[in-house]
């Protein structure tokens, strides 16, 4: 009869071959198994504890030894694709180890409460509805895009938010799953009634629906938000229907100085104007507009397949975060006619300064008469700005 025998590492082999691992001995262990018992296949894609949780639980396959005598090498646990998780996870338990972390779990059950794509279909096909091309229906259905916009937003439960688009109620229930209260504006009345019936009624305490256009017109934000809002500081996440993210990004950024951030899905071409500088194509109005007040930022490219249906074109999400000091006071008559002198200079943006303002023109310091409104930085236009504003008076006098 075989007696018990150390082997390197510290471990010891039972007389009847079991394992009793050391506690500073489990790599050393598990690297003489896979010495001893070749082929060895490791398979844990749920496990990552720590650097040596990936090895647990093990699945022993070797063709010299069948899986039954395998087994008597306890405590590794033999891991099948036939056994259900549930098995899978109580061997797990037995051999010391936790399936999943805290967070992991959190992030299971937070998915649970998502609208999957295949849920969402179903949502507007039990009503007769399809989503419409000319309301910019195209649904995130990306969970992990989904939790990544909600977190860098920083809501919490003492936050308003403003969503634009709602759609089918996804990105709302994150929005209300941190406490906040939500403001949800959405133009198609098919979709009210369904929000009505489905989301409002579990969060009628925090959750605002107003049917209709965000928007007043071109320039101006629909009074019935305002009113909602009531000068309070909001932040906007939404996942923007197209036609109208640049004029309402606009107008939050630079006339409503109450608005905290936004957080939003556009499309890439208008991520990239956003984003874009001096001597750039995309460099324009609206790159320098919200450029004078405030911070955008990417947070990630989406491309189509993230969305449902998909677009025809990728998509960003990015963060507008408002400048603690701007190059333009907060005042939205300031900031409108700060837009209209930018439309002026840039209608014709392949033309010299001294041609669109004049060869006389007061130039500030570092701008000259030949160089091209697209060449200058947002800094220095607003320095042209300021020595126009001051010979308007003259000018209107004359």
């Amino acid at each position: 009869m075989r007696r018990s025998r150390f082997i390197r590492g510290g471990a010891v082999e039972s007389e009847r071959g079991n394992l009793l691992l050391g506690a500073d001995s489990k790599s050393r262990a598990l690297k003489y198994l896979s010495a001893r018992f070749a082929p060895v296949a490791v398979h844990s894609p749920r496990l990552s504890l720590s650097k040596h949780a990936r090895f647990a639980p093990i699945a022993i396959h070797s063709r010299r030894r069948s899986p039954s005598k395998a087994a008597r090498f306890a405590p590794i646990a033999i891991h099948s694709r036939r056994r259900s998780r549930k098995r899978a996870r109580e061997s797990a338990a037995w051999s010391g180890f936790q399936v999943a972390s805290a967070q992991e779990s959190r992030e299971r059950s937070y998915d649970a409460r998502l609208q999957t794509q295949t849920e969402i279909r179903a949502l507007l096909a039990s009503r007769g509805l399809t989503p419409k091309h000319r309301f910019g229906q195209n649904f995130l259905v990306d969970h992990n895009h989904l939790r990544k916009f909600v977190a860098a937003s920083s809501i919490d439960a003492n936050s308003l938010v403003l969503e634009v688009g709602p759609g089918t109620g996804t990105l709302s229930e994150c929005i209300l799953e941190t406490g906040a209260e939500l403001l949800a504006c959405e133009l198609d009345r098919d979709l009210c009634a369904l929000l009505r019936e489905t989301l409002l009624p579990k969060h009628a305490r925090r959750m605002t629906l107003l049917e209709g256009d965000c928007l007043d017109g071109k320039h101006a934000i629909s009074p019935a938000i305002l009113d909602v809002i009531a000068g309070r500081p909001f932040s906007l996440v939404a996942n923007l229907p197209y036609q109208i993210a640049s004029p309402l990004m606009a107008m939050l950024a630079c006339e409503t100085p109450y608005c905290l951030g936004q957080f939003v899905t556009i499309q890439r071409d208008v991520a990239d104007r956003l984003l874009a500088r001096e001597g750039c194509g995309e460099y324009g109005p609206l790159t320098i507009s919200i450029g004078a007040c405030a911070d955008v930022t990417l947070l990630s490219v989406l491309p189509p397949g993230c969305f449902w249906p998909p677009p025809k074109v990728t998509s960003a999400m990015i963060a507008i975060r408002p400048r603690q000091t701007p190059d333009i006071a907060p005042d939205p008559q300031l900031r409108k006619a700060f837009s209209a002198f930018l439309l002026r200079v840039f209608s014709n943006r392949r033309k010299q300064l001294g041609s669109i303002l004049g060869r006389d023109h007061g130039w500030p310091a570092g701008i000259l008469a030949i160089q091209r409104p697209e060449e200058l930085t947002i800094s220095q236009l607003v320095s042209l700005w300021e020595s126009d504003r001051s010979r308007e008076p003259a000018n209107h006098h004359e």
